[in-house]
């Protein structure tokens, strides 16, 4: 059982998350929506979405999915499941639901035809075995997509926050750097294309995928906002003083007004797009 992430992800990160699950959706769009369409999803699929969180992936197959598919949305947050589930009965998608669990042990019959996940899978305690029972949920002819960052230096959009909190907190880290649970933990595709075979996964491919990130479309201050709520910076502003706070805030200012376009405050994201196979 991953505790540390269930601990995690069900205390203040979720109140957190939910607070922001529009400004996170609108900046993680481009690789939703690049991920849907990789999975190739069809009317009459049974789909697993791993880390679903609020749900944007799982509502978002749930549409494509109609007439006859079901997707399953599974997440260790209570919380942000609540959510989720509240937005499909706002959307009228009854074949969407939400279960809280670990995929990693997860158990569900009949088989999926797909699996999918949009920056869940980093955060698993011990890849290998739970990609292996990930694997188990597939049917024959059945794939594994799912979306995962790259190395921190080549994302801004988490990287130019994160320089200005370590301006003030020269101790604040990176999770995941080192490949243990964390945002950037499946940022070696050698690794991560080890793991997936020696999961039992075969036609394994992680092709790059890059888009832009918009912090706003709009608004400085909403882009601050969006910068100290998402990412390694909102980690590492938790229970700091309201003068390094602000001094965060300040920082950013500066350094996100040089980026203002004519469609708002957008920052360079970096993703592997990842498929595997059961044959």
């Amino acid at each position: 059982m991953n505790d540390e992430q269930r601990a995690y992800w069900n205390g203040p990160t979720a109140q957190r998350w939910i607070s922001q699950q529009e400004r996170l959706d609108r900046a993680l769009a481009p690789f939703g929506s690049a991920l849907v369409d990789e999975a190739e999803v069809r009317p009459g699929d049974r789909v697993l979405d791993v880390g679903c969180g609020c749900g944007d992936t799982s509502l978002a197959v749930a549409r494509l999915i109609q007439p006859g598919g079901t997707v399953v949305g599974v997440d260790l947050s209570a919380p942000m499941l609540a959510r989720a589930r509240e937005r499909g009965a706002s959307l009228g998608l009854e074949n969407a639901s939400f279960v809280e669990a670990d995929a990693a042990t997860f158990k569900a019959e009949p088989p999926f035809d797909r699996i999918v996940s949009r920056f869940g899978v980093m955060f698993f305690a011990d890849p290998r075995a739970a990609f292996t029972h990930v694997r188990a949920l597939l049917r024959s002819g059945g794939r594994l997509t799912f979306v995962c960052w790259r190395e921190y230096d080549e994302n801004p959009w988490s990287k130019l926050p994160m320089d200005v909190v370590q301006s003030y907190l020269p101790e604040a880290t990176i999770p995941g750097m080192d490949g243990s649970p964390g945002p950037f933990a499946f940022a070696d595709r050698q690794r991560v294309t080890a793991i997936l075979r020696e999961s039992g996964f075969e036609d394994v491919v992680l092709e790059p995928f890059d888009a832009e990130v918009c912090l706003s479309p709009n608004d400085l201050e909403d882009a601050v906002e969006f910068s100290v709520q998402a990412g390694p910076a909102a980690r590492a502003l938790v229970d700091v003083s309201p003068e390094v706070h602000e001094g965060v805030r300040r920082g950013l200012r500066q350094q996100l007004s040089q980026h203002r376009r004519e469609d708002g405050f957008w920052l360079g994201g970096a993703a592997w797009m990842a498929s595997a196979a059961v044959l």
